[in-house]
């Protein structure tokens, strides 16, 4: 288990970092991997990919 200690001026300038990758707009071709660390599987809500 982890916690976050001080919010610093770096911590925050930090997070503003990740907050503005998630917020550029889709581009084909490029992979953007965001996760969780929370330590379990979420098996609901299961979509089943498109059949192209």
């Amino acid at each position: 288990m982890w916690c976050i200690g001080t919010v610093t001026s770096e911590y925050l300038a930090n997070r503003e970092d990740v907050l503005d990758v998630y917020a550029q707009p889709a581009v084909a071709g490029v992979v953007r991997l965001c996760f969780d660390e929370r330590p379990c599987q979420l098996l609901d809500h299961v979509l089943t990919p498109d059949s192209a």
